[in-house]
């Protein structure tokens, strides 16, 4: 796999991963995300309400450069959205 640059976690700074999934020897595809993700974890905030389109990791996709670029526009995304959130809450 090629020297491929990711984002930090946008909620709590993790390393993001970069996977190549194979499965009793079948490549079932790419994913990408945050190591520390998982439903009640405490850190995240998510739990199985949460909707896909918010979740912090994703599986299954075809090259690790789309893998790559779902997570980095999605940390970016994520970040955006806790900075508005923060500061409605301040205010």
């Amino acid at each position: 796999m090629k020297n491929i640059e990711l984002k930090p976690c946008p909620v709590c700074g993790a390393k993001a991963f970069l996977n190549r999934d194979v499965v009793d020897g079948f490549f079932m595809g790419y994913s990408a995300g945050c190591p520390r993700y998982c439903f009640y974890d405490g850190i995240h905030g998510h739990d199985e309400n949460t909707p896909p389109e918010e979740h912090l990791t994703k599986f299954n996709f075809v090259s690790a450069e789309q893998a790559a670029e779902w997570w980095n526009s999605r940390a970016a995304n994520t970040k955006v959205k806790n900075e508005r959130r923060k500061k409605n809450e301040q205010d």
